[in-house]
């Protein structure tokens, strides 16, 4: 039988899965085996950044532009690239044993019934902790790949050296649940408010960067009616952006060590 792939309208859903939910992999029961894994026999560490859930692959592009080796992970791009499935978290956890030491895992987990646009459906707030409507099949298939997300850099943290950045719209409730606001805390994580529309997207959106790369409070812009007017500016900052992303040097001090 043919593998199922991601195409037409469902390609435009953010929240997808290609295994029956009684399969589906909860990392959270598996963190003494993944540990072990990911500690053991030594691999050869050749990326210098993971594109978590990029679907557009940008991020693996620029870097494999500068030079550096890249993983990107996504379930339309990759249909054994499934966070929910046994066989998806195992290929992540492969590749993160190839991850340098100091590299960067970018991550974008899937936001849309996170944010506000959709509270309706999700329903989540601070009587149900924010894991929302659970009755929802994909209510529940969201927490479960932010969940066994949580698990995998936390567990990766705790064997090798790296920094992580995860990106969320501005209306996020992601980070007000229990697993990733313990994971905030643990892993000593910092939250900065940015414009994407400074860095180059068609649209101002206002996004949340959350992680521990030690020059992320250098991405935080304030919009401003000059900035919305000045297309000149917004080229800077886009040229900014680029040569932190094809320099690895500035962005993750002490990679070559």
């Amino acid at each position: 039988m043919p593998k199922r792939s991601i195409s037409g309208d469902e390609a435009q859903d953010d929240v997808q899965t290609l295994c029956e939910e009684r399969t589906w992999f909860d990392a959270e029961k598996h963190r003494s085996e993944i540990r072990t894994f990911l500690r053991g026999p030594k691999t050869t560490e050749k990326y210098g950044i993971i594109d978590l859930f990029g679907a557009s692959a940008q991020m693996s592009k620029i870097w494999r532009k500068a030079g550096w080796e890249a993983f990107a992970f996504d379930i339309k791009s990759n249909p054994d690239h499934d966070m929910t499935s046994a066989k998806g978290f195992w290929t992540l956890c492969a590749a993160a044993k190839k991850l340098k030491k100091k590299g960067l895992i970018f991550g974008g987990p899937p936001c849309s019934l996170y944010v506000w646009i959709s509270k309706s459906i999700h329903k989540r707030s601070q009587e149900n902790k924010f894991v929302g409507d659970t009755s929802r099949l994909k209510v529940r298939m969201s927490n479960r790949i932010v969940a066994n997300m949580v698990v995998f850099l936390e567990e990766l943290a705790a064997v090798k050296e790296f920094f992580s950045i995860t990106e969320q719209p501005s209306s996020s409730e992601m980070f007000k649940m229990r697993n990733t606001s313990a994971m905030v805390k643990k892993l000593k994580m910092e939250s900065v408010w940015t414009w994407m529309g400074l860095f180059g997207h068609e649209l101002p959106k206002a996004t949340v960067l959350t992680g521990n790369l030690p020059s992320l409070p250098s991405l935080k812009r304030k919009m401003t009616s000059e900035w919305r007017k000045e297309t000149s500016v917004f080229k800077h900052v886009l040229g900014l952006f680029l040569e932190r992303h094809t320099s690895f040097k500035p962005l993750c001090p002490g990679l070559e060590s």
